[in-house]
């Protein structure tokens, strides 16, 4: 059998899909829309570029602008970190000897403390920062003159203790009044006036129409846990003093009074020593009840120092 006589097999068309195929081809018209429509959102993104470009740079910041930023920045750390430096350093404590004061009147002495820390042998006084601390210390620091003691003289001979404790009670509650008297035991006008806070005088003093004359007591080098008392009574024995002292919830560790030998009667002074400060301070509150057994007289003063040979 020969080639001509092979049949070729016959090509069918799927008349159905060609039919779909011809249907969802779009038309020219529709691919011009569609072309237009894009080159419309082409144009149209591209024109916000250009505005968004103009935006920028019309809010760009200019070298000057920078520079000043950079500079303002710079600052505002440099603050932030001198705040923080400061903060480290902004507790200030200040040592205290547990000899020379008690907890209980750290308060009264240092009032503008934060808190209190208490070590094996001393006490640690917080405050905010060191100004705040130089208040407390300059206020208890020694002074070269006393600011609850003054010296008043011109007073009428007449007046006694009672008329001018009444007067001298406007500058602030006293707490003993001793009035020097001459040898016939006649009033001099004199007198030294303790307040038990300090007093400040605006204006002059007068009283029964006499201007008084007002001196503070200059400090001369001290000893603050030693007390000096004079006029008392000569009647006293040293075991009279000491009971009036304690029931007065006085302290003193040493109480020296000289006796004649003849009479057997104190010489009218004596030297109390205390513990520490803080007992002597006790001493000076109660030293009004104690008063009443030494004798109307009384007085204390803090005692002076016997000055070193190199101040001799």
């Amino acid at each position: 059998m020969g080639n001509k006589d092979i049949k070729k097999p016959v090509k069918r068309v799927d008349l159905e899909n060609t039919n779909k195929i011809k249907k969802n081809k779009p038309s020219k018209e529709d691919l011009v829309k569609k072309i237009g429509e894009k080159t419309t959102e082409n144009v149209k993104n591209k024109a916000n570029e250009n505005l968004l470009k103009k935006v920028e740079e019309k809010n760009k910041p200019s070298k000057e602008n920078l520079v000043k930023k950079i500079e303002e920045n710079t600052k505002k750390e440099s603050e932030s970190f001198k705040e923080r430096e400061n903060s480290k350093e902004q507790i200030y404590k200040h040592k205290i000897s547990k000899n020379s004061i008690k907890l209980k009147n750290i308060e009264m002495l240092y009032p503008n403390n934060i808190g209190v820390k208490e070590t094996q042998s001393s006490y640690l006084v917080l405050y905010k920062n060191k100004n705040t601390a130089d208040r407390d210390l300059k206020k208890n620091e020694k002074e070269k003159f006393f600011r609850n003691k003054l010296v008043v003289s011109n007073f009428s001979y007449k007046e006694d203790e009672e008329s001018i404790r009444k007067y001298m009670g406007k500058l602030g509650k006293v707490s003993e009044i001793s009035l020097e008297k001459n040898k016939e035991g006649g009033f001099t006008g004199k007198a030294v006036v303790t307040f038990f806070t300090d007093v400040k005088i605006s204006g002059e003093l007068k009283l029964n129409n006499k201007i008084l004359r007002v001196e503070r007591i200059k400090k001369l080098d001290v000893n603050d846990k030693r007390i000096f008392i004079g006029r008392i009574d000569m009647n006293l024995s040293i075991l009279q003093i000491r009971n009036a002292m304690k029931a007065c919830g006085a302290k003193p560790t040493d109480i020296r009074i000289r006796f004649e030998k003849d009479t057997h009667k104190n010489i009218g002074y004596g030297h109390l020593t205390f513990k520490d400060r803080e007992d002597a301070l006790n001493f000076e509150k109660s030293f009004p009840e104690i008063k009443k057994v030494l004798g109307k007289h009384a007085f204390y003063e803090y005692a002076k120092e016997k000055p070193h040979k190199s101040k001799r």
